[in-house]
């Protein structure tokens, strides 16, 4: 069963470990991925807006994926037409 979690401006999603702290976070549609440096967060990497602003990430089929909607029916829709696989990463 895929799992995903929701990324927006106002819901980031946080990761640690305890020693290094990051976050997904999303503004004007594109997404980041930033990482405290000297009490502030740095950009690491940007993930451009397919068109929707709206962004998962999560496990499916074995993959660790992001995804963006492209429509207004968003994840609801269907893949390639209401929203895209934009990265994937085999984890097992």
């Amino acid at each position: 069963m895929a799992q995903y979690t929701s990324i927006s401006a106002t819901v980031p999603l946080v990761i640690t470990d305890g020693v290094d702290n990051f976050q997904y976070t999303v503004v004007d549609g594109t997404m980041y991925l930033q990482q405290i440096v000297d009490a502030s967060w740095e950009d690491v990497e940007e993930f451009e807006n397919a068109g929707g602003g709206v962004w998962r990430m999560g496990v499916r089929n074995l993959h660790w994926v992001v995804d963006c909607t492209i429509t207004a029916t968003g994840f609801s829709g269907t893949e390639n037409t209401d929203w895209l696989n934009i990265e994937q990463h085999k984890i097992a």
